[in-house]
C-alpha cells in the first residue's frame, strides 16, 4: 500500500509537470507570434477643414493575435499655426488614453493631442508612436513609430501623409 501511494504521487507529479510544460510551450509560441504584431496608423481627413489638430487617426491591429494596453505619443517636429507661430520638439500624449485590447483586424480612432497650439494648425511634421503590449501577460511594451507630414491638394484642403521616419 505504501508503494501504491508513492506511485500515485509520482504519477500526479508527472501529470502536473506535463501540464506546466504544455502551458509553457503554448505561452512561448503565443509570445513569439505576438512579437510580430502588425500595427498600422492612417490619418483620416480633418473634421474641420484646414485644421490638422482635428485629424482623426485610425490605429488598426493587422496581426494574427490581439494586442493589449494600446496608447500613443506624438513627438512634434514642427507645428505651425495660422498666424505663423511654430512649435518644435516635445512628446505629447493624451492623458488617461488606453485601449485595453485590439483584436485581429480591429480598428480604433483617436484624435491628435495638439490642443495646446493656439488657432488652427495649418502645417505639421510629427511622429505618431503607438505603444502596446504584444500579448496579455507581457512584462514589456513595444513602440512602433509612424511619421506624418502635412500637404494640401489643388482645392486647398490640408491633410496628412505618411513620411519616412528617417527622412530629413
Amino acid at each position: 500500500q505504501l508503494l501504491s501511494k508513492q506511485t500515485k504521487k509520482s504519477k500526479m507529479k508527472k501529470i502536473i509537470l506535463f501540464l506546466i510544460a504544455v502551458l509553457g510551450l503554448y505561452a512561448s509560441i503565443l509570445g513569439i507570434f505576438s512579437l510580430f504584431a502588425d500595427i498600422s496608423v492612417e490619418a483620416l481627413m480633418p473634421l474641420k477643414q484646414g485644421d490638422i489638430k482635428t485629424v482623426p487617426m485610425q490605429i488598426t491591429n493587422k496581426s494574427l493575435f490581439p494586442v493589449y494596453n494600446i496608447s500613443f505619443v506624438c513627438k512634434s517636429r514642427v507645428l505651425i499655426n495660422e498666424i505663423g507661430g511654430k512649435s518644435m520638439g516635445g512628446r505629447i500624449s493624451p492623458s488617461n488614453f488606453v485601449i485595453n485590447k485590439l483584436s485581429r483586424n480591429e480598428p480604433t480612432t483617436t484624435g491628435l493631442p495638439f490642443t495646446f497650439v493656439a488657432g488652427r494648425v495649418i502645417a505639421a511634421d510629427f511622429d505618431y508612436i503607438v505603444i502596446y503590449k504584444p500579448f496579455w501577460l507581457s512584462p514589456f511594451k513595444l513602440e512602433k513609430p509612424f511619421r506624418f507630414t502635412s500637404t494640401s491638394n489643388d482645392k486647398g484642403e490640408i491633410f496628412l501623409l505618411h513620411k519616412s521616419i528617417n527622412e530629413n
